[in-house]
């Protein structure tokens, strides 16, 4: 055991602690002062999706508040700054809750928090690009020129980021269903076998989250749950050969 991953006292794990937070949040304020700097240009990339699918017929974006822009781009500033200190963010968890952690837990746990961002990047950009650009049409089709009195969507501002950045953030936790996945079956309390043969109820799960998750709206709901589905599957997969790995690491020890 190296110093480095010697147990803590009480006072200098709290210490240790608030330096964490510390360099997180300084980390967060940059983040957030860069995101605001460059808010209308991130703005204009979340309404692009929004441009493609009525470019035939083009929509206004409104905001009904004299605070309602300023309060949106502060949010995109905020979150933006959240997503921008991320990386630091999983660095300081875990060179705060290394020192606490034996060997083999820190080779079990390590490779998660390098593939939980990619994860939830790649569930993000499945948003953007599939998900995002199908719901917008979708949600488009109900405008009628015919009624008495045309009916057609001018979105509000605010609403439009919330919609928007909901779908990103509820596809890039979902995509993280693999990771929670493995990390049971390395503590024995899930194996690739009882996966398979409970499929059936991890199927009605899968769905059941994509319709809390996504707006209510069956696109968005059939959009979530298959890669959900997909990655269920990998899962399963690799699970059972890290099992096959361990049987035959046990035998060549035996």
């Amino acid at each position: 055991m190296t110093p480095s991953d010697a147990p803590l006292p009480f006072l200098v794990h709290l210490r240790e602690a608030r330096k964490r937070l510390l360099i997180f949040f300084s980390a967060w304020a940059c983040g957030s002062a860069l995101s605001y700097w460059i808010s209308e240009e991130i703005f204009g990339l979340l309404l692009l999706p929004f441009e493609k699918a009525t470019r035939l017929t083009p929509h206004a974006m409104i905001y009904l508040g004299l605070t309602e822009a300023f309060t949106t781009y502060l949010k995109i500033a905020l979150w933006g700054g959240i997503l921008l200190s991320f990386p630091v963010f999983v660095y300081q968890f875990w060179k705060f809750t290394s020192p606490g952690l034996k060997p083999k837990e820190k080779r079990i746990l390590k490779p998660f928090f390098i593939i939980s961002p990619f994860l939830f990047s790649l569930g993000a950009l499945f948003a953007y690009f599939i998900v995002i650009p199908l719901a917008w049409t979708f949600f488009l089709s109900f405008e009628n020129s015919s009624l008495p009195i045309p009916l057609f969507l001018e979105p509000r501002m605010s609403d439009y980021f919330s919609l928007t950045f909901s779908f990103l953030v509820s596809f890039g936790l979902s995509f993280q269903f693999p990771l929670i996945l493995i990390a049971f079956a390395h503590l024995g309390i899930i194996s690739s076998r009882g996966l398979a043969l409970n499929r059936k109820y991890a199927i009605i799960l899968i769905f059941i989250v994509a319709a809390i998750l996504t707006p209510p709206d069956v696109l968005s709901q059939i959009l979530l749950a298959i890669p959900l589905m997909i990655l269920f599957e990998g899962t399963i997969w690799i699970i059972r050969r890290n099992e096959r790995l361990t049987r035959e690491t046990l035998k060549k020890h035996v």
